[in-house]
């Protein structure tokens, strides 16, 4: 289990009480984001769609590299990742 940091945007911060960044301990993304969720329930449904998948708007990217170009939510993670969730596109 590695120690990572996961960016908020403004656009989200009312749903994790206003809080901009998240450390906590995950293997991969999709852990992170489930841990994430864990944290702050209201958050879920603006990240993850019904199947389970991150929402398109979204762009999800770990040190700068978007996780389509890896291998998505299974992306391993290593200690000091930066995860960043960004808005690319209103619903």
């Amino acid at each position: 289990m590695k120690n990572i940091k996961i960016n908020i945007p403004p656009a989200l911060l009312e749903f994790t009480q206003q809080t901009c960044s998240v450390e906590l301990v995950a293997v991969n993304v999709g852990e992170a984001l489930l841990l994430l969720c864990q944290n702050y329930p209201l958050l879920t449904s603006h990240l993850i769609d019904e199947q389970g998948e991150i929402i398109k708007a979204l762009n999800i990217s770990i040190d700068q590299v978007a996780i389509e170009k890896m291998q998505g939510l299974n992306t391993l993670l290593k200690g000091g990742n930066l995860i960043n969730i960004e808005i690319t596109a209103t619903d």
